[in-house]
């Protein structure tokens, strides 16, 4: 294999119809067929389920690896790879600082070598910002420090727009090119939210009687919406790679398709990498 496909997909742990979504995301997944799938906001029971189904009709070139990255949750939020390449060790990485954990994985290809991939998710509260860069900078040493000579691939839903200090470290400090600006030139304008706004703003995709920090950000956005006639837009999901010259091909996966379709409030980003 010269080349691989990767997607990484946040799936939105605290959003509505959770089954619903999960199918539609294994449709996805059974139509493209990437090579590794990195998903974030797995909760250990209905996700991680729905995925195990999807490796297994995926067939049996894939395997599965669930690694808790928020311990001590009631959910057991979690990430998940999925992998055609074999996978030669998975576990949560923890950070210095409290909170949410990583998932690192080493991953071998056909010349003998491996591939060093990290799966997280950051903070996302404002003044969680220094938090955000001690973390980006411990998990670009501990991919170096496991793989050295390897390739390194970190897909990150980061909570972080591009210029900000941890999105900035990655690629000027730690060594890592963006895939999708590698490819175009800039990143995307926005992967959040991904989900049509009115559909958003009107709350169908939040459970009806939980969650009221997340319903008021709706109600703040929706009088964005009628002050500005549109709603903020963010770029802060990435595939990351050590290797300028790596990514081949970069789009976003249309992870809304209307709402009977949806998977995420997240795009999803796909890259074609160079191995």
């Amino acid at each position: 294999m010269k080349t691989a496909e990767i997607v990484s997909i946040n799936m939105a742990i605290n959003r509505g119809d959770v089954e619903k979504r999960y199918h539609n995301l294994n449709e996805y997944l059974l139509e493209a067929r990437p090579d590794i799938v990195s998903v974030q906001e797995v909760s250990s029971d209905v996700g991680y389920t729905a995925l195990r189904a999807t490796t297994q009709r995926l067939g049996p070139d894939y395997e599965i690896k669930y690694d808790t990255i928020y311990p001590g949750q009631e959910n057991d939020q979690g990430a998940v790879i999925i992998s055609r390449l074999p996978i030669r060790g998975s576990y949560p990485f923890s950070f210095s600082d409290s909170g949410n954990q990583a998932q690192v994985a080493t991953l071998s290809i056909a010349s003998g070598k491996n591939i060093g991939l990290a799966n997280g998710h950051l903070e996302a509260m404002p003044w969680q910002g220094a938090m955000r860069r001690r973390k980006g900078a411990e998990l670009s040493a501990k991919l170096y420090k496991m793989h050295p000579d390897d390739q390194q691939v970190i897909t990150i839903d980061s909570n972080s727009l591009p210029f900000y200090p941890v999105i900035r470290d990655f690629k000027s400090k730690h060594g890592f090119v963006s895939a999708y600006e590698a490819v175009h030139g800039k990143e995307p304008e926005f992967t959040y939210p991904g989900i049509p706004a009115q559909e958003l703003l009107d709350g169908e995709y939040l459970k009806p009687k939980e969650y009221r920090f997340l319903r008021t950000i709706a109600l703040a956005r929706k009088i964005l919406l009628i002050a500005n006639q549109k709603l903020p837009h963010y770029t802060i999901d990435y595939i990351l790679t050590n290797r300028p010259d790596s990514p081949k091909s970069a789009h976003l996966v249309p992870t809304q398709r209307g709402l009977d379709k949806a998977f995420s409030d997240h795009l999803g980003i796909q890259a074609t990498l160079s191995l």
